[in-house]
């Protein structure tokens, strides 16, 4: 049974992306979050849940559900892998020797070989490698974190449990995560979820489903299109003062000169030749800010594809989260 919450901690929700087996990895008597959602990674601590959803239609559906039972730094996460334990949460339930991918198709999270250094990462199912990778894994994500307290559904082939109507305000909207908006509903979670438990007479925890891209039975280009939208979905949303200000974003790789221009045509507030600013960001995203808010200073920008917006209190905030004038 999922315990009640005690003060302090919080209810993390997110859509999953990328259901493929690697983020969250539910393997080997452990569930692993490791190489996705850097901005709740980089926060969480002992005794907060994380409840991933699935996407479009189907996002009232829970994917797992993690108490996150230990946060530890991706150095620390490396080295326990290598021994298969992690000090404080020995355990001879979970193996995490097998979070260590050995072939292009395993599914195991530890890909890294070092947390100072991207180079020769492990190949593995996840696709992840190169810079851009490491920095959002390791660099900005900073922590791992491992719950022996989890339920994973997967595509809900074997159990199933989707969120009700009074809970449906903690799906997020748009790309990111919701934490501090959904405290107003940990106990109702709490509540449902369990009596869904039971409801399904599961008793246990652990795997109670699988992931809806396996490998051997999805070609990996059919994925990239999933880990695209995986990474688009990390770079925004950190929402723990409600404000959709990305705190712990994606740090910007603009040239020095594109940011600083960037920086001085937003603060000069100099009238665009269009009735919008054009917007790109580094994850490959394109947005506009309205004459309106650019002659009001009003730093919110609409993602040209899904509409939605992302709120920024200063320049700085906005640059940080990968924004530049395109």
């Amino acid at each position: 049974m999922l315990k009640k919450f005690t003060d302090g901690n919080r209810l993390f929700t997110y859509k999953v992306a990328h259901d493929g087996g690697s983020a969250p990895n539910p393997f080997h008597g452990i569930c692993t979050l490791a190489i996705c959602k850097p901005a709740i990674r980089s926060v969480a601590k002992e005794g907060d849940v994380i409840v991933g959803l699935a996407c479009g239609a189907d996002e009232a559906r829970i994917i797992y559900c993690m108490v996150v039972d230990k946060s530890v730094k991706w150095s620390e996460y490396i080295e326990g892998c290598k021994s298969g334990n992690i000090a404080g949460l020995e355990s001879k339930k979970y193996n995490l020797k097998k979070k260590i991918p050995t072939h292009s198709n395993d599914q195991g999270d530890c890909i890294w070989n070092s947390a100072d250094d991207y180079s020769d990462p492990l190949d593995s199912w996840s696709g992840h490698d190169g810079e851009y990778d490491f920095n959002r894994d390791v660099k900005n994500g900073k922590n791992v974190l491992l719950g022996a307290t989890f339920w994973y559904f997967g595509k809900g082939d074997k159990k199933s449990i989707t969120l009700p109507l009074e809970l449906k305000d903690i799906i997020i909207r748009g790309q990111g995560h919701r934490s501090n908006a959904n405290d107003q509903y940990r106990n109702d979670f709490v509540t449902f979820f369990n009596n869904e438990l039971k409801r399904l007479k599961i008793t246990s925890t652990g795997e109670l489903g699988t992931p809806t891209l396996e490998p051997d039975k999805v070609e990996k280009h059919v994925c990239s299109r999933y880990r695209a939208e995986e990474r688009e979905s990390d770079a925004f949303g950190e929402d723990l003062d409600t404000s959709g200000i990305n705190k712990t974003g994606m740090s910007n790789t603009w040239s020095e000169e594109l940011i600083n221009y960037t920086r001085d045509a937003l603060d000069l507030g100099i009238v665009p030749p269009n009735d919008f600013v054009p917007m790109k960001n580094i994850n490959g995203n394109f947005g506009i800010i309205s004459l309106q808010n650019w002659l009001s200073k009003k730093f919110i920008i609409a993602d040209r594809k899904t509409r939605a917006e992302y709120a920024f209190n200063n320049i700085e905030d906005l640059i940080a989260a990968g924004w530049a004038i395109d």
